[in-house]
């Protein structure tokens, strides 16, 4: 089946725009990656899940001062994105990342116990270490409402308008 359109000009080239926008939405996905990073990396600061939920302080912030997860800063450098026509991804290549993201319980793989340095109270040996959920990366309320404005504009501006989601 096909489509003949006929019209106005200005009509046209509307609707010539807003099929290209979508059809290559890299623009839109790419716009929705740079605000989750920002907001991950906003996350750190306030020391909080995508939920709204605290973070369960870390030692280290507890003993010498700073904020959970944020010691020398690698972790919340490392947030980034991957935009393509299909979609976005956000993420750090980090390995540690994953364990305080889901938590996890570290034991000895070839010793009896670990054994390590805890600031303010010294050498501790321990047949594990928990390490408390501290999830960063997720979407939250606002993330959700940030990317259907995002989305909104984009499908606005391919129609030849500024869009206003609100």
């Amino acid at each position: 089946m096909q489509i003949i359109l006929e019209g106005e000009a200005t009509t046209l080239s509307a609707l010539s725009q807003a099929h290209d926008a979508l059809e290559y939405p890299l623009g839109m996905y790419e716009a929705i990656g740079v605000a989750m990073v920002t907001s991950t990396r906003e996350r750190f600061d306030r020391g909080e899940s995508p939920e709204g939920n605290p973070w369960p302080v870390s030692l280290r912030a507890q003993f010498e001062g700073g904020k959970t997860l944020v010691d020398k800063g690698a972790l919340v450098k490392s947030i980034t994105h991957i935009a393509d026509q299909n979609g976005v991804e956000i993420g750090t290549n980090l390995e540690y990342a994953a364990t305080h993201q889901f938590g996890a319980t570290i034991t000895p793989k070839s010793a009896g116990a670990l054994r390590f340095s805890i600031p303010g109270i010294g050498f501790i040996t321990s047949q594990s270490v928990n390490i408390p959920a501290r999830p960063f990366i997720g979407l939250s309320a606002e993330d959700e409402v940030e990317i259907e404005t995002i989305a909104f504009d984009f499908i606005a501006e391919a129609f030849g308008g500024a869009g206003d989601a609100g």
